[in-house]
């Protein structure tokens, strides 16, 4: 028997996990960290509690997180990793400028008014005072990204003469608040109602067009 044959034997004995079965049960220990972090809070989520629903112990979590603190940060970074091709693959296809902020913006809205994103920026807004560096790193692997990305996007826009821009980065800020409107905000609040795709497409349309009118070269 080889010395690779004895390896291979033994990276998958019996009690011994693949990589892609440990892939799995750590998205998995994410994904329930992150329904209880929603569902209780930070101040309120205990590694015990979260351990317990994940069916695994608290010693295999710190073997991966040192704090609690960490395993948010994990938290948010799997999300994030996740959502963020919504917006890098429409930015990197380009099939227009029009039609690349449309889609961006709508994506965008399917983001954000998500239950579960819903659900971490409540929490943020009411746990922001008391645990600001959690907020910080929420602002930072999600809405910081995404501004990032439009804002080159535009900025290779205005640099083939399509847009007429003194900051990408504050044009992009403008283009994102634009396609929100109120409509983030009332979801937020549980007032939003029923909302439909036509009027997600009507209200980024309208965003659209309001931003190309400012800032398209005439």
């Amino acid at each position: 028997m080889t010395m690779v044959e004895t390896q291979e034997q033994t990276r998958y004995a019996p009690g011994r996990p693949a990589a892609d079965e440990i892939a799995e049960r750590h998205e998995r220990l994410l994904t329930i960290a992150a329904e209880v972090f929603v569902e209780l809070g930070f101040a309120g989520a205990s590694m015990g509690e979260i351990a317990r629903r994940a069916g695994v112990s608290k010693n295999t979590i710190y073997a991966r997180y040192a704090t609690k603190s960490e395993l948010f940060s994990g938290v948010m970074r799997f999300r994030a990793d996740r959502l963020l091709p919504r917006f890098t693959d429409v930015l990197l296809t380009d099939r227009g400028l029009e039609t690349t902020l449309q889609t961006f913006g709508e994506n965008l809205l399917d983001v954000m008014l998500e239950p579960q994103s819903l659900g971490f920026r409540r929490r943020m807004i009411s746990e922001a005072v008391l645990f600001p560096d959690i907020a910080r790193q929420y602002w930072n692997l999600g809405p910081t990204r995404s501004r990032k990305l439009l804002s080159a996007y535009l900025d290779a826009r205005a640099k083939s003469g399509e847009l007429v821009l003194d900051d990408p980065q504050e044009a992009a800020i403008h283009f994102i608040s634009l396609a929100q409107g109120d409509l983030v905000i009332k979801a937020e609040l549980g007032v939003l109602g029923d909302f439909n795709p036509a009027q997600r497409q009507a209200a980024v349309r309208s965003a659209v067009r309001l931003f190309l009118k400012s800032y398209r070269k005439s």
